[in-house]
């Protein structure tokens, strides 16, 4: 469940850059290929228009006093009637050419010899108008290019930016679904080692993360069973201890108090006594305590042997590690 959630989110992820990337390439290009389109065109514009300026001023030089030949004319006329026919065949051209064109055209139309000296001289100012519509069309073409590959760049960078922020928003998402579950396990180990085996786990996430703090809990209630279980088995042996114990320390009372009858008077042998009683009351309280253990704890000696720590046993848990290393006494060493 948690390896598909992050497949999924990753390939969510992958894909959507991949799918930018492709949608910003295919803008591009497409930009590009109009940009390269309206160049070639406004190339050819020119060039016609050119040729008709060229071939306009040819047939207009003989007015001007310029020797020009009868075969020059006619190649001039030529060249002129197909500018104009290519130029009259360009369905593509712009608003304000097409106007320019169609008033070369009205007049041509209303000229009684279209190849007439006046007529071209007519054309000259008309096909000058021609070429300054085409700068400006190239002009507004080059502003159109522009505006167009700016929109074109912020609209990128804006999605970029919002492709990022949803990578971001994912990936937060994610660190999250696997940090919480994460950190809960982990405190709730640190508790753990603190002997605090009545905490359990509460997981909302993946369903891994909910069968391992299924088996945390379960490690947990086990162990406080067998916590439970050994409390009740010292408490058991302590209440056994301390009813036979209790029994001999009675009797040795009642010899040590006909013991004392006897002394009299004797300081020496009443002190001895006095310590006696005093051990036997000690040993008579250490197996008392033993009805009120509340938590296990060991103490480690040199050597590995490990005797269990009562005085500790019989308080409310704290922070100190359980298991003590410590310098055996005397009694032990010998035991």
């Amino acid at each position: 469940m948690l390896r598909q959630k992050l497949l999924a989110r990753i390939g969510f992820l992958v894909l959507g850059f991949v799918g930018g990337a492709i949608i910003s390439i295919a803008l591009l290009e497409m930009l590009l290929r109009d940009a390269e389109r309206a160049s070639e065109q406004t190339a050819s514009l020119t060039a016609l228009v050119d040729t008709l300026g060229e071939a306009n001023a040819a047939l207009v030089s003989p007015g001007v006093g310029a020797s020009v030949g009868e075969g020059d004319l006619q190649s001039a006329q030529a060249r002129f009637d197909r500018a104009w026919a290519a130029l009259m065949d360009a369905h593509w051209l712009p608003s304000d050419d097409r106007s320019a064109l169609d008033e070369i055209g009205q007049t041509l139309r209303g000229a009684p010899d279209r190849h007439a000296l006046d007529t071209h001289v007519v054309l000259a100012p008309m096909i000058a108008g021609l070429h300054q519509a085409l700068r400006s069309e190239a002009s507004r073409a080059r502003q159109v290019f522009s505006k167009r590959l700016r929109w074109l760049i912020i609209g990128l960078t804006g999605g970029a930016l919002l492709m990022l922020n949803v990578s971001v928003i994912v990936l937060l998402h994610t660190g999250g679904m696997i940090l919480r579950p994460v950190s809960a396990l982990v405190e709730g180990s640190r508790l753990l080692a603190r002997e605090e085996f009545d905490h359990r786990v509460e997981v909302k996430g993946p369903q891994e993360f909910g069968e391992l703090a299924h088996a945390y809990n379960e490690l947990a209630s086990r162990l406080q069973m067998n916590e439970q279980r050994k409390k009740e088995v010292l408490q058991q042996l302590g209440v056994s201890l301390n009813h036979e114990l209790n029994n001999v320390l009675g009797i040795i009372e009642l010899q040590l108090r006909l013991l004392d009858r006897r002394t009299g008077s004797d300081h020496d042998f009443a002190e001895h006594l006095r310590q006696i009683r005093a051990n036997l009351g000690r040993m008579a309280d250490t197996v008392a305590s033993l009805k009120n253990v509340r938590r296990i704890v060991v103490t480690e000696y040199p050597g590995g042997r490990k005797m269990l720590d009562l005085p500790r046993c019989t308080t409310e848990r704290d922070e100190e590690v359980v298991v003590v290393k410590a310098t055996a006494p005397k009694s032990a060493e010998h035991a």
